[in-house]
Order: structure tokens, then C-alpha cells, then sequence
């Protein structure tokens, strides 16, 4: 029978888990992160469905919870994919404090044949965001805030993170509600690819904001056509800063800008910012913009040209600490953490009369550690 000690140090209903190490080198600063959402992307053969001889129970993958290290404290987590044919999952999962000084363990449990409704929950994203659009074939505004898009154009295609969306015409934007934006200090980000595509000399907008009838209260990140270099338009001017880094045809960036009142900085990639100044001019928020154009409905003519994947929006200005650590995990999750093997529930051994006959359920491993 199992140990009872073993079994106050485990999440009651679940048959396995694995355990997470979050690789201290990776969160950048010297102070710990709060409520930061950390992506778990990986492919496991264990996280098959039963069915598919692996040991998840439930065919959506909703008997899979994260723990904190005690093994019993669950964790706020959404999941943005499951695929219980291979395994593989990409889940967002809240950790309370992410130390840059010391790793940080956590849990992730599934085999559970009790668990019927999905346990994500728009709790994973601190109360800061006021956006998050994982772009996986919808347009939910996963934050709870209710900033869901409405698409028009764009196609579902693989993107950086699971799936994100394609746009290849100027006309094609999704427009996102403004709901709780902040004009005094914000953050925007998106993983963008550019296929460069094609020459108009128009620009190709990542993120459109502007108040109307007129352009004022500008929150936009572009390319020129022309040449693909990065830039800014903020507040009352639509050439804020320009030639801010040059975009290579079929790789990944990360974009990041921030603003605070007085102060921008624009991040491409984490790091040092590629731009940084100061703006006026940014004072309201309109009740829409857009992903992929102008965000001005009467000139939605000039659309990305490529892939918009994972596009938030926050009411503060986040740290570079946060920036790049939000790089260094999305950017390469396998080196973000160290994904240990698999283990059962931990169970005394039984004692039995000579000639008892048994049968065992198949095991993940022939070991109960946690090392």
C-alpha cells in the first residue's frame, strides 16, 4: 500500500508526474520575478493519451495540473495545445516567484481519470495584462479581460509557439478591443517573421493604434517596405524613431516596446533596447486596434506581411529583466529548464504470503525518485 508521509508530498487522484527545474542562469536580474508565465513547451511520450498507450487519461489533456515543489500547491496554468496522438504540450504556467539566484522546481502531474473540465484558467496571467492573444487558431483574449479579435484575412499556420497567423495581403488585420490599455505606461510584444513580401511602399504593421478621425495617440510598430528595418510610431508622431534594426526574410524576432509616461524603449530579441527617447502626444486610447495594421478603420491598407504569433498587451511598462527573460524561455524552452524523467506514485512494498499471485499495472520507469 502507499506510505502515507509519500502521499501528503504528492497531488491527490494523479498517477505520475515529472519534475521541472527552471534554470536559475536563465531569468535575468538580480531580483525574483512575480507572477511570471513560464512557457512549458515540450513532447513526451508519457503525455500520450492512454489510448495511445501513454498515461494521460483525458483526451483533451485536462488531467494535466502543475504543482509548486511540495508537489501539492497547484499552479495557475492555461494550456494553448495538447496533442495525446504525440505527446506534445505547450502550456503557460504561472510561477508566484522565479528566482535569478536559485533553481526553481516544480511539478507537472497528469493520470488523473477523474479530472472532466479543463482546468485552464486566465488567472495565469497577472492582473498587469490586458491582453494576451496566443493566436492558436482563435482570437481569445486569454488575459480574462475580454479583448477578444475579430479576424479578418489572416490563415492559422505554425508559428513560433504552437500555431500563429499568417497574413499575405494589406487588407488583412485582427481587430482587438482596448479595454483597460493605459495611455500613461504600457507594454506591447509579439514574435513576428517577415516573408518580406511584397514591395508596395507601403509599411506592414506588427500592432496599429490611433485615436480618431485623425492619427494622434499612436501605439505602432511597423517595417518600411522598402528595406524591412523596424520602426516606431508613438503618441503624436508617426516616424518616432526608424531604422531601429533590420529584419532578415524567414527569422524570428521578438518585439518589445515599453512606454512610461515619458520614456519608450523598443527591444528586439531581449537585450540592451535598439531605440529609447522620450514621446509626447499619447494621452487616450481609441476602442480598437489592430494586429497586422493601421488600427484606423477608414486605412486598414497596409498589413503585415508574414506570421504574428503570441501578442500581448500590459498596463505597466515591463523591466528588461522581465523582457529577456521572457526571451530566454520562449526563445529555447529546452534550455529554460531541465525536464526530469517521469515517475509513479510512490508505494511501500507489499508483503505477500509465498504462492500469492499479482498483477501490475505497466510503469512509466522502474524507479519511484524524483532525481
Amino acid at each position: 500500500m502507499c506510505s502515507s508521509d509519500l502521499e501528503a508530498q504528492w497531488l491527490a487522484g494523479y498517477n505520475k508526474r515529472i519534475k521541472i527545474t527552471i534554470d536559475h542562469n536563465q531569468v535575468s536580474g538580480a531580483a525574483n520575478l512575480i507572477n511570471f508565465p513560464v512557457l512549458i513547451n515540450l513532447t513526451n511520450p508519457d503525455l500520450e493519451t492512454t489510448i495511445n498507450d501513454g498515461f494521460v487519461e483525458n483526451i483533451n489533456g485536462w488531467d494535466i495540473s502543475f504543482t509548486m515543489a511540495d508537489g501539492t500547491t497547484l499552479l495557475n496554468h492555461e494550456t494553448e495545445k495538447y496533442d495525446g496522438g504525440t505527446g506534445e504540450l505547450v502550456s503557460w504556467v504561472n510561477i508566484p516567484s522565479l528566482s535569478p539566484t536559485v533553481d526553481t522546481d516544480i511539478f507537472l502531474y497528469f493520470g488523473n481519470t477523474s479530472v472532466g473540465s479543463d482546468p485552464s484558467t486566465s488567472a495565469t496571467w497577472n492582473a498587469n495584462y490586458v491582453g494576451v492573444w496566443h493566436l492558436h487558431d482563435d482570437f481569445i483574449d486569454a488575459s480574462g479581460t475580454g479583448n477578444n479579435g475579430t479576424n479578418n484575412g489572416t490563415l492559422d499556420i505554425a508559428g513560433h509557439i504552437a500555431n500563429g497567423q499568417n497574413s499575405d495581403n494589406s487588407t488583412d488585420f485582427i481587430k482587438v478591443g482596448t479595454t483597460s490599455w493605459n495611455s500613461s505606461s504600457g507594454t506591447v510584444s509579439a514574435w513576428v517573421e517577415t516573408n518580406g513580401l511584397p514591395a508596395d511602399g507601403l509599411h506592414d504593421y506588427i500592432i496599429g493604434h490611433t485615436t480618431q478621425p485623425s492619427y494622434n495617440n499612436r501605439i505602432q510598430l511597423y517595417l518600411w517596405d522598402e528595406n524591412n528595418e523596424l520602426a516606431l510610431g508613438l503618441g503624436d508622431q508617426h516616424s518616432r524613431s526608424t531604422g531601429i534594426y533590420t529584419f532578415i526574410v524567414g527569422n524570428w524576432y521578438y518585439i518589445t516596446l515599453t512606454w512610461d509616461g515619458s520614456n519608450y524603449n523598443v527591444f528586439v530579441n531581449g537585450g540592451l533596447p535598439q531605440a529609447s527617447g522620450v514621446y509626447t502626444g499619447l494621452t487616450n486610447i481609441f476602442s480598437l486596434a489592430d494586429i497586422g495594421n493601421t488600427g484606423n478603420p477608414g486605412q486598414r491598407n497596409e498589413g503585415w506581411n508574414g506570421i504574428i504569433d503570441e501578442v500581448r498587451i500590459s498596463d505597466i511598462d515591463k523591466t528588461a529583466d522581465w523582457i529577456q527573460t521572457e526571451y530566454n524561455n520562449q526563445n529555447s524552452p529546452s534550455t529554460f529548464y531541465i525536464l526530469h524523467s517521469t515517475n509513479d506514485l510512490p508505494c511501500e512494498a507489499l508483503d505477500l504470503t509465498v504462492g500469492t499471485s499479482c498483477s501490475f499495472k505497466r510503469f512509466s520507469n522502474n524507479n519511484a525518485s524524483d532525481s
